[in-house]
């Protein structure tokens, strides 16, 4: 039962990204006008992507057989993933530029960008066989999906029982390691790319575990002894990015904090709005200086969007050091899941 769930959800998310896929190819069909790696992006490819890597980072790699196609279906998410990610940063430039309205030297470098961008994710989709191209066609094509699918099968999953203590202790090590990075000053936080964009994705990656898991991780209604109870809220309730999913076929289930889950979603969206103001600002310094602008002129055009290096750092460590040194947010989740090892 445990092997047929585990392999029951891998499935599910390759599903769910073949049929994106085909949307954004029919879209693209429909009004060929916009790239197709606009409509890759606006029908949302990268999510199950995520959730498929999750759940195969999840998996028992001390198996010869296991760690090959665990290491086939990462490869080929992660790098699809990524060329989706940078057509998303092009994207946001060249729209944010709508508003700003850079020089045409640097407008131009935008386009070269996005175009690159562009061109790089098609020919990802091409290369790896998930589509086919003719002049002005696109099409789906099975030979990619059916390579991973036939990783999948040689893939051997735990029983139900096996996979809830495996999962609880990752879980508890992974808080552990993370409180240590910033405790311990091991991940260097004056840095946004390698220091708290690096600290944003090993805790985004906690979520992501959670709810890609589809029933095997529920939140916990504790809310008078949940060490998160002030993040209970009707507002963090009702929002759809703070929901796992109830799944009667699972039997061993563990929990998540509720007022935790919803602590560190709130975590990874402010770290993320502070990240992007900062890498957009960098950027943006970057093409505007190396084409005769002063950081004067940049800033004015980026207005209410310049966010500077100094800047970026500080609002990134209050909100890190808040959560994890002064509040104990990954040591109390690390307790609660070690918690639920004993029972």
């Amino acid at each position: 039962m445990g092997e047929l769930t585990g392999k029951k959800r891998i499935q599910f998310f390759m599903n769910l990204l073949s049929n994106n896929l085909d949307a954004a190819i029919l879209a693209y069909k429909d009004n060929p006008s916009k790239p197709f790696g606009f409509y890759v992006h606006h029908y949302d490819c990268r999510t199950p992507l995520f959730k498929i890597q999750a759940l195969v980072r999840l998996l028992d790699r001390s198996k010869k057989k296991n760690l090959r196609a665990i290491s086939v279906i990462l490869s080929i998410t992660k790098t699809v993933e990524d060329m989706i990610g940078q057509f998303d940063f092009a994207a946001s430039i060249l729209n944010g530029n709508h508003k700003w309205q850079f020089p045409d030297a640097v407008k131009n470098q935008i386009l070269i960008q996005y175009g690159f961008a562009l061109g790089t994710l098609e020919e990802c989709l091409l290369q790896l066989g998930w589509i086919t191209r003719g002049k002005n066609v696109i099409q789906f094509d099975d030979f990619g999906f059916d390579y991973l699918k036939s990783a999948l099968k040689e893939i051997s999953f735990p029983s139900s029982k096996k996979e809830r203590k495996y999962i609880l202790g990752f879980f508890n090590h992974l808080c552990l390691d993370i409180d240590e990075e910033i405790r311990e000053k091991k991940l260097d936080l004056s840095h946004i790319e390698d220091g708290i964009h690096e600290f944003r994705r090993d805790i985004r990656w906690l979520s992501i575990y959670a709810s890609s898991l589809r029933g095997k991780v529920i939140l916990s209604n504790n809310e008078e002894t949940d060490p998160f109870q002030e993040f209970i809220t009707p507002e963090n309730i009702e929002s759809k990015y703070n929901i796992l999913m109830i799944n009667e076929e699972e039997k061993n289930i563990l929990t998540f904090p509720q007022g935790g889950f919803y602590a560190l979603g709130r975590l990874i969206a402010d770290l993320g709005d502070i990240k992007d103001k900062g890498l957009v600002t960098e950027y943006m310094m970057h093409l505007g200086l190396s084409n005769g602008m002063s950081a004067e002129e940049i800033a004015s055009l980026l207005s209410d969007d310049y966010q500077d290096v100094e800047t970026t750092i500080q609002l990134a460590n209050s909100k890190i050091n808040k959560f994890v040194l002064e509040e104990d947010g990954f040591l109390k989740l690390a307790n609660h899941f070690e918690a639920q090892l004993a029972l």
